[in-house]
């Protein structure tokens, strides 16, 4: 792990220990356990009493998560970067979300909301609305995607395109599933040079996301804009992720049922728009030859 300033190292011990009874609990359970532990104020300015945590330490508490369920990780990740969202929404709209508690769930879908919820976030031609969780869902604030590209914040940290990290939060569940699959599968005595390979391109995928990150808040701490080429290269190292992982245990992913039954559930996670990395990949080239972009996930 690449060292950056975290304070959620204070409940470091509780958290690896509810990261190792994750499979004897209750989704609810485990999401109130998060929850008490602080997982879901990481991303959270201290004016609202959250934790003002760094997205690499988020992004670590995933991937540890992953290593135990990566369905469940998938779902803590995207519950726990909402409050970023928010934040971006605009300051009246954090004042209004976290006025009375910084505990907070917010749940991003345009399904039914889980009782769980506290406020919901609805995707509706390219703009995000929130309101609270009620039977008729009423939105209270938006804001489009267009405007997410370069947020106004006095936090840099929060001058972050949301997508920006988003993309890696949709990903990062895929890493922490690699990296129980080689766990596991070291413990046959069989195809050990593809599980050292697998080994390295888990590392690889992992040092890419923290330089990106690292990369791109280094801009915005000097106030400078983000370059719409590296923008692109972030996407596109984001949505190659998925396939990368299941292309790394191909040639033992049948060695337990365990294994199979990790790469079934990373197959079924929802990437919602990181489902063409061939596009990405398009549009990156399509950047480095000066051509502009006209994709609002980057």
């Amino acid at each position: 792990m690449i060292p950056v300033e975290d304070n959620w190292l204070h409940i470091k011990h509780e958290f690896h220990e509810a990261c190792d009874n994750l499979n004897n609990n209750s989704f609810i359970d485990n999401l109130m356990t998060f929850r008490n532990l602080g997982l879901f104020k990481l991303l959270l300015d201290k004016k609202y009493n959250g934790l003002s945590g760094h997205p690499q330490d988020f992004l670590e508490c995933i991937l540890a998560i992953a290593e135990h369920d990566v369905t469940v990780a998938h779902e803590f990740a995207k519950i726990g970067s909402m409050p970023f969202l928010v934040q971006q929404f605009s300051e009246q709209t954090a004042d209004l979300v976290y006025r009375d508690s910084p505990d907070e769930i917010i749940v991003k879908t345009n399904a039914e909301a889980p009782e769980y919820a506290d406020w919901v976030i609805r995707e509706d031609a390219g703009s995000y609305m929130l309101g609270r969780n009620y039977e008729n869902f009423k939105p209270e604030h938006s804001v489009s995607f267009r405007d997410l590209l370069d947020p106004q914040h006095d936090n840099y940290i929060l001058r972050l395109s949301w997508f920006q990290l988003y993309n890696r939060v949709l990903v990062c569940s895929h890493l922490g599933g690699l990296q129980r699959i080689i766990n596991v599968a070291m413990q046959h005595n069989t195809h050990q040079g593809f599980i050292g390979i697998a080994a390295q391109e888990l590392d690889a995928m992992r040092l890419v996301m923290h330089r990106n990150i690292n990369h791109a808040l280094l801009h915005l701490k000097h106030n400078e804009q983000i370059p719409m080429f590296d923008r692109t290269k972030y996407k596109l190292q984001a949505s190659v992720v998925p396939g990368n992982v299941i292309n790394c245990v191909t040639e033992f992913c049948y060695l337990s049922d365990e294994i199979e039954s990790i790469v079934d559930q990373l197959e079924q996670l929802d990437l919602e728009h990181l489902i063409d990395e061939h596009h990405d990949g398009v549009n990156h080239v399509e950047q480095l030859k000066g051509n502009n972009s006209t994709d609002l996930f980057i």
